[in-house]
């Protein structure tokens, strides 16, 4: 099972060995195997990668930092063969297709869409350079977006319970009247718009036993008991 990376790529671990601190290069950035004759002088002795910094140290090639307070001398003929190596990116397998000389790595690795860093916004996303862009600008959580009813600005984290409480966003009515009404005008709304809204026939207070119509019902209750409003009035 893959594991999941949970820090970001450090240039440093990428290239280097890990050996009380960051010592000889890693030797599957190569575009080739070492022959025989380079492995023999390009090698560190000491963390048996290839000599960074190269010295020579007790007659042998080793990188600056395997001395250990030794005495030594810069080897610039290894160091310059070091540095003509070709190289791979170490994030190949991420898909980057950078190929050069190892000289260049490091300044490769500084710019690379490849390495896997943090969103800048403080969302705590893991990313490769290569998807920040798209991030930031679709699926940050911590990105400013404008609330499309109101175009207020605030975090898409922090959007859905905006539209909470959002005046304008847009609700049904309640009432099933099939009417969208902005929150903030939703109880004008119901109360003297709505058509579904129930109240009593207006023949009420004077005997008519409905007390319980909606506003589009009205004008047919009343025609279709127009003799028995009229008796209700007689009879007050």
């Amino acid at each position: 099972m893959a594991t999941i990376q949970t820090e970001p790529d450090s240039p440093d671990n990428l290239l280097y060995i890990q050996i009380d601190g960051y010592r000889g290069y890693k030797q599957d950035i190569l575009t080739l195997k070492l022959s025989k004759l380079e492995n023999k002088f390009l090698i560190c002795t000491e963390c048996h990668g290839i000599a960074r910094e190269a010295v020579l140290c007790e007659g042998k090639t080793i990188c600056t930092l395997c001395t250990a307070g030794k005495p030594h001398e810069p080897n610039d003929d290894v160091r310059e063969s070091v540095n003509e190596l070709n190289v791979i990116c170490p994030l190949n397998y991420r898909s980057c297709e950078w190929k050069g000389e190892l000289r260049h790595v490091d300044q490769h690795l500084l710019q690379c869409d490849h390495l896997l860093i943090l969103c800048n916004q403080e969302c705590s996303t893991m990313l490769t350079q290569y998807d920040l862009t798209e991030h930031i600008t679709n699926s940050c959580p911590m990105r400013n977006i404008p609330c499309e009813f109101c175009e207020d600005i605030c975090l898409a984290k922090n959007m859905n319970d905006h539209l909470i409480e959002c005046p304008a966003y847009i609700l049904d009515c309640p009432q099933g009247c099939m009417e969208r009404v902005r929150r903030d005008n939703m109880n004008e709304h119901t109360e003297i718009h709505c058509e579904m809204k129930k109240e009593p026939c207006p023949y009420y207070e004077f005997g008519c036993k409905t007390n319980s119509l909606t506003k589009r019902d009205v004008q047919t209750h009343q025609q279709e008991y127009v003799v028995s409003h009229q008796q209700c009035l007689y009879q007050k």
